[in-house]
Order: structure tokens, then sequence, then C-alpha cells
């Protein structure tokens, strides 16, 4: 095993290195995923029955 394997500046180092690679090779791929997660959290968790179930719990707190 090597040791730079230990070193977070070195993991990190390549990490970064492979994210940029990835945008090269993929420009939209992010975008993409981006905006289907941002979409799928406003529908799990800002609609309507969701605001509903909140709000009720926080009127039966302040009863």
């Amino acid at each position: 095993m090597s040791h730079a394997v230990h070193n977070p500046r070195t993991i990190d180092s390549g990490i970064e290195r492979r994210i940029i690679e990835l945008r090269r090779e993929h420009p939209d791929w992010g975008k993409k995923r981006m905006g289907e997660n941002g979409r799928r959290a406003v529908e799990e968790k800002y609609n309507w029955e969701r605001m509903e179930e909140k709000l009720l719990k926080l009127y039966r707190r302040l009863k």
C-alpha cells in the first residue's frame, strides 16, 4: 500500500483531478444531476402535503 493513500492532501488532490476530468468528459452530466436532485428535493420536501404535516404539528404543539 502506498504511503500517499494515508496523506489527506494527496487524496484530496486526486479527487479534485478526477472531478475535473469527469466534468471535461461529461460537461452536462453534473447540471442534469443537480437539476434532478433539486426537483426531487422540491417534490419530496416542499410539497403541500408535507407542509400541511409540518404546520399541523406546529399548531398542535402551540395549543
